[in-house]
């Protein structure tokens, strides 16, 4: 028996391997995805954006698993979205089809990047999970923003051209997607090469918001967490 005075101490529940982490794997998917997408879109073809897509959702979806509530919500969409992926091509004649796809699939990516988001703000104690969700957060904004100018491009091909090559508009290349997710990255993160640009204002609106708010991530919430973090590791090994 302990006596009523005893200090208790302070016990966190058992965590996983950093490497099972849902953040980690979400966060691996999408640095395999992103680095590999334009080179196999190359050598492989179209059906690349198809698994890329497929890949995210799944990995997406691990990310949330304990949100029973979301989990519920987000299988009603994740199948109609796959299966429209790969069942539609997207250089036929279903431009309304394509863009409901691409307007789907962009929401359920927002909903699991504000979910993600919103874990790693509220949370009291960082993990090296949490760092990895804080990186997922980041490369998950380049993918969506890579989306929002794929539909912005399928409904007006003018949104953003090409100044170096062949192909004035971006629309007119055969791996389109993969233009438009290297110009996500790097508006994103402020290198602006100059050989895409923005041409009608919503997408110029975009690219401005998109490298601000990644401008503004970095230096705010990613430094928070890598800070908070080491700190706390220093206080639990008692150094």
């Amino acid at each position: 028996m302990t006596g009523s005075g005893e200090n208790t101490v302070e016990t966190h529940p058992a965590e996983p391997p950093w490497y099972l982490g849902p953040y980690f794997i979400l966060t691996i998917t999408l640095l395999l995805c992103t680095i590999a997408f334009p080179l196999g879109s190359r050598l492989i073809g179209t059906n690349v954006m198809q698994v890329m897509i497929t890949a995210l959702l799944i990995a997406s979806m691990y990310a949330v698993v304990e949100r029973k509530w979301l989990i519920r919500t987000l299988l009603l969409v994740i199948f109609p979205i796959i299966l429209s992926n790969w069942l539609v091509d997207p250089n036929e004649s279903h431009p309304y089809l394509n863009w409901l796809t691409a307007l789907a699939t962009d929401t359920f990516l927002v909903t699991v990047l504000v979910v993600v988001f919103a874990d790693i703000v509220m949370s009291k104690r960082v993990t090296a999970d949490l760092i990895f969700g804080s990186v997922a957060v980041y490369l998950l904004f380049g993918v969506v923003v890579a989306l929002i100018f794929h539909l912005m491009n399928s409904v007006d091909p003018g949104s953003v051209i090409a100044t170096v090559g062949d192909a004035e508009t971006v629309a007119e290349r055969r791996d389109e997607f993969s233009e438009l997710l290297y110009f996500s990255f790097v508006t994103l993160t402020s290198v602006g090469y100059g050989d895409l640009t923005p041409l009608e204002s919503p997408a110029r609106s975009v690219a401005m918001l998109e490298g601000i708010i990644g401008q503004l991530y970095i230096a705010i919430l990613v430094a928070k967490l890598v800070g908070v973090y080491t700190a706390q590791s220093l206080t639990e090994t008692g150094r």
